[in-house]
């Protein structure tokens, strides 16, 4: 049985702020129960890997179930919250990739046209899948929906997160550890028919290499850049007892270092002077980095988020010499980043309560500071079960109306007794768009077959428009005229879409591409 569900006080702010349910960074109460929906299936463990917005706005989670071989579990709810009962069995679609496999979920993506990509393990190796909207395997993708890979033959493959080129190309990274116990990373890009690329790295794989044999290196997460460049975040150690370092790589679409990036296609991102635990990178329109992690001082962890200039230098104006480390909030994880192009900057993770963890989305503003018209001066923790028990927030995504999708893991420890909840978090941007600019920005028509007419003030005309997928990614940018007209690309399938109009504080504007 679930518990009340309540909202918590980060140590830091003050107790006597009043939440109301229209703020910022409050849950929305006309979504499932108080805000948020749990999936559990049978009595088995549940671990959330993604929640993925679709164009109607319903919400496709996806899972692993701690069934007896392990399987994926798929569940669309309604924008309400609802489970749609035409999908698959009420509302619920499992996945035994190959009768009796043990599959486990760590990522999914979104294509324009519906079609959803899947990653992680099937029996220790890679697992790439993609599914057509109503859940079937896609058997255009390798025959039969899915492909796999053993980067290590025997050893076990740790797949991390993945990104779709418009151009449908599946780029997925890796780290393994060999039998002496050092390690590297990799990243492995399929072709859109679902075999290795060959036009990518050797045969379809770069291995990042730090450049020495002893090194260690374990990748976190990656964003595509617009120019089709793959930023890679990730740690590296040279001797296996010292403390990891933390790196961001910049890969060229053609799976090499590019080394126009630090002139070895990695940079050391120096964060505190102990351990940092990593979670998520985010690459803006104008090609800044985001880099959120955790980091030790003293003994306890505390989340921080960094940004770096095109370069990968640090960015004097964000932060503390372009770090916000958050001393005020113990926590070991932060899971993900979300950018608007505002500049505002969502983190989600996890912050300890006193005597467990709880639920933590957090925003910044534009300089790295705690936007204080969210939640409690910018933070909120949420707490469903015990307080006493292990409580983290996951995934990001924006949802139709510009408010916050959250997944999160409710249970008694990382490793048992776990259940899957997605959140509806009030981001307060549908009714204060773009800095009180609402009544300046308009768009029609919408649906529209492609081209698009932007009413904004003649000083905002002749401008970049920048278009993000449904989950908030940038697919591409199209030029507006003189006349605020945009002509949207032949290439992206129809779908929903944001747009916003680059380094101009528009917020993005959820439009529907109809072919």
């Amino acid at each position: 049985m679930v518990t009340p569900l309540r909202l918590l006080l980060a140590t830091a702010l003050s107790s006597t702020t009043i939440l109301t349910m229209a703020q910022a960074g409050t849950l929305d109460p006309n979504f499932g129960t108080d805000g948020y929906v749990t999936f559990t299936l049978n009595d088995w463990n549940v671990h959330g890997a993604d929640a993925l917005v679709l164009p109607n706005g319903q919400i496709m989670a996806v899972a692993g179930v701690y069934d007896p071989t392990e399987d994926i579990a798929l569940a669309r709810y309604n924008a309400d919250g609802t489970l749609d009962a035409t999908f698959g069995d009420a509302g619920v679609l499992t996945i035994d990739v190959n009768d009796g496999s043990v599959d486990w979920p760590t990522d999914a993506f979104l294509q324009a046209d519906g079609r959803i990509v899947i990653v992680g393990r099937i029996d220790g190796a890679m697992l790439v899948l993609r599914l057509l909207e109503d859940g079937s395997l896609d058997a255009s993708f390798n025959g039969d929906g899915w492909a796999t890979y053993d980067v290590i033959p025997g050893e076990l493959d740790h797949v991390g997160n993945c990104a779709v080129r418009p151009t449908g190309e599946v780029v997925v990274i890796c780290s393994n550890e060999n039998e002496s116990g050092n390690g590297y990373g990799s990243v492995v890009q399929f072709t859109p028919a679902g075999a290795l690329d060959p036009a990518f790295g050797t045969d379809g794989v770069l291995i990042v290499d730090n450049g020495s044999g002893s090194t260690t290196e374990w990748l976190h997460d990656l964003e595509l850049s617009n120019s089709g460049s793959i930023h890679v975040l990730g740690t590296a150690s040279i001797d296996l007892n010292s403390t990891d370092d933390t790196f961001v790589y910049r890969i060229t679409p053609t799976g090499t270092l590019d080394m126009d990036f630090d002139e070895d296609g990695y940079r050391s991102v120096p964060i505190g002077t102990d351990q940092e635990i990593l979670g998520a990178l985010a690459v803006t329109a104008d090609g800044e980095i985001l880099v959120a992690g955790s980091t030790n001082m003293d003994g306890l962890d505390h989340p921080f988020v960094a940004r770096l200039n095109v370069d990968g230098t640090f960015d004097a104006a964000f932060g503390d010499a372009g770090v916000h480390i958050m001393t005020d909030i113990t926590g070991q994880s932060v899971n993900d980043l979300l950018v608007h192009a505002s500049g505002q900057v969502v983190f989600s993770g996890e912050a300890f309560n006193g005597s467990g963890t709880a639920m933590l989305i957090a925003r910044l503003n534009a300089d790295g500071s705690f936007d204080p018209t969210f939640g409690n001066g910018g933070t909120t923790l949420t707490q469903i079960g015990s307080s006493f028990g292990f409580e983290s927030g996951f995934t990001l995504a924006l949802a139709p109306d510009g408010d916050y999708i959250m997944t999160g893991t409710t249970g008694t420890a990382p490793a048992g007794n776990l259940t899957q909840v997605i959140l509806k978090y009030k981001s307060g941007n549908t009714s204060s768009l773009a800095e009180g600019d609402a009544a300046s920005w308009r768009f029609h028509p919408n649906p529209t077959s492609g081209e698009l007419w932007i009413s904004a003030p003649e000083e905002r005309r002749s401008s970049r428009v920048r278009i993000a997928d449904a989950q908030g990614r940038t697919v591409g940018f199209v030029a507006m005229d003189a006349n605020g007209v945009v002509q949207l690309p032949d290439a992206l399938d129809a779908g929903t879409y944001y747009i916003s109009v680059v380094g101009k504080g528009s917020a993005p504007r959820a439009l529907t591409l109809v072919r």
